[in-house]
């Protein structure tokens, strides 16, 4: 994977995953930001913010591959953590339709994901309890 297409750092109490402007988003680099974050000692306690604005779907995100990631984060979430959030923030529609229909698909996952087109309520949303 290429190494400068996200950082995952700690960020003002929260766990910011963020992708490089005009990154195309595939299953695997997804799942690769994602075991990274899981990866943190802060994990256990702190909610997360995904920044996924200025990045391209690739072609392959689907139904059946955001259905698959849904099935891996359940299979690979570490049962050491209390209930998270998980924002993310996007600024097209396009992919805030595919990431609504993720958030759907995830209802069950063992935290809860939200999308928004605002920076300022992604981080409202994940700083209340």
């Amino acid at each position: 994977m290429n190494e400068k297409a996200f950082n995952v750092g700690i960020i003002n109490g929260y766990i910011l995953v963020e992708f490089s402007q005009e990154t195309v988003l595939t299953y695997d680099l997804i799942i690769e930001a994602f075991d990274q974050k899981c990866a943190l000692p802060e994990y256990q306690t702190m909610h997360s913010i995904w920044d996924l604005r200025n990045c391209k779907p690739h072609k392959t995100l689907n139904y059946k591959t955001m259905m698959d990631m849904v099935n891996y984060m359940k299979q690979n979430h570490r049962t050491d953590c209390g209930l998270k959030k998980a924002s993310i923030i996007v600024d097209s529609r396009l992919v805030y339709g595919m990431l609504r229909m993720f958030q759907i698909l995830g209802e069950d996952l063992p935290f809860i994901v939200k999308v928004f087109q605002k920076e300022e309520e992604a981080v409202s949303w994940v700083e209340t309890d």
